[in-house]
């Protein structure tokens, strides 16, 4: 790690939006992660429009679009 880079722990969602986001800001960063591969676990998330807001800043608004799903209303 050189003088003026970020380290950060996990590449979860908190990590890599907090990575994608000092390095649109040219800031350089190291992302660190336990596991030796990343993809999905457990049931997924819900985004509220405040999460979509931040997700549409870091231009990945579309990406999330193409593989979301909206959910079904029930009524009792």
């Amino acid at each position: 790690m050189t003088n003026g880079t970020v380290l950060l722990a996990g590449a979860g969602i908190g990590g890599v939006a907090a990575a994608l986001a000092l390095l649109r800001r040219g800031i350089d960063v190291e992302l660190h992660e336990q596991s030796p591969q990343l993809g999905e676990v457990g049931a997924g998330i819900m985004l509220t429009p405040n999460a979509m807001r931040v997700v549409a800043d870091l231009g990945l608004a579309e990406a999330v679009a193409a593989v979301a799903m909206e959910p079904e209303v029930s009524t009792y």
